[in-house]
């Protein structure tokens, strides 16, 4: 497969949940020329829940000179709809792009997701839950499966009962924190949703199948979102016996600093491990 950026196509403002409100969209990048459908990569970005959009895609960009596809979807803000939303409208992306694979030169059994802090967070939700029917059922394609089969973040929560376990500079428990908003509710007051929204609570027995492969990357000097959350979310992989790969990066605080070596490099090659192991 040549790998040229001359033969990227790029389409922007594509609807692929039009009953929200409002619309989401995303931009895909794919290449209408390769020999064989390529894999693809969704883009989670990053902005607590509430601030961001899917044009904050700089570092997954460098995935189109590894022909890789690549989509970056909208997901609603919590000042528009609280949990479990954005994880609904992730698995609506996944599973439109999966019903569009022919369209776009994908393909469908090789899908890997990337995501920062906040869109971490949705990534490693997509991974745990890949096997389960789980809020499949809003946006088109219900039928469709939203399975992904790589899973990297970057400084992302696991477990929200814990983001203060050591302090930082931020409280989680807050009722206007990140995470209260997300849930629509301080933390401290709605113990049966923040189950529900913790990712290491789907690594057990009973989500035993397909369970992706994680690369999970944080900063040591992380004060927002303190490292142990990481650690936590390998820990509950590793002792299930799935597949996860910890990089703990020396100095770095909550924000990465676009280094190719320390961060880029380590996620095109797990991607380039997990979703391209069949090509020559």
């Amino acid at each position: 497969m040549k790998s040229d950026k001359n033969l990227i196509k790029c389409e922007r403002e594509v609807p692929f949940r039009s009953d929200t409100n409002p619309t989401l969209k995303l931009t895909l990048y794919w290449y209408p020329e390769s020999t064989s459908p390529t894999p693809a990569v969704f883009w989670f970005f990053r902005g607590g829940w509430c601030n961001g959009n899917r044009k904050n895609c700089i570092q997954a960009l460098y995935l189109l000179l590894h022909n890789f596809a690549l989509i970056c979807p909208d997901y609603r803000m919590s000042y528009q709809a609280v949990f479990p939303a954005q994880i609904e409208d992730a698995k609506a992306a996944v599973r439109w792009v999966r019903a569009k694979a022919d369209k776009y030169n994908i393909d469908p059994d090789r899908f890997g997701v990337w995501g920062e802090s906040a869109g971490g967070y949705l990534a490693s939700m997509l991974g745990v839950t890949s096997s389960m029917d789980i809020w499949n059922h809003k946006g088109h394609f219900p039928d469709i499966s939203s399975a992904v089969q790589a899973v990297s973040l970057w400084a992302a929560p696991s477990n929200f009962y814990h983001m203060n376990d050591p302090s930082g500079i931020y409280d989680h428990y807050a009722p206007d924190s990140y995470e209260s908003r997300l849930l629509g509710a301080p933390i401290a007051k709605v113990p049966e949703k923040v189950e529900t929204a913790n990712p290491v609570n789907y690594i057990n027995d009973k989500n035993s199948d397909n369970v992706p492969p994680f690369l999970i990357m944080h900063g040591s000097d992380d004060k927002i979102i303190i490292p142990e959350q990481s650690g936590l979310l390998h820990e509950a992989l590793t002792a299930k016996g799935f597949s996860s790969e910890f990089i703990l990066l020396d100095g770095y605080g909550h924000e990465f600093e676009f280094d190719m070596q320390a961060e880029i490099d380590p996620v095109i090659n797990f991607f380039k491990k997990h979703l391209k192991k069949n090509e020559v």
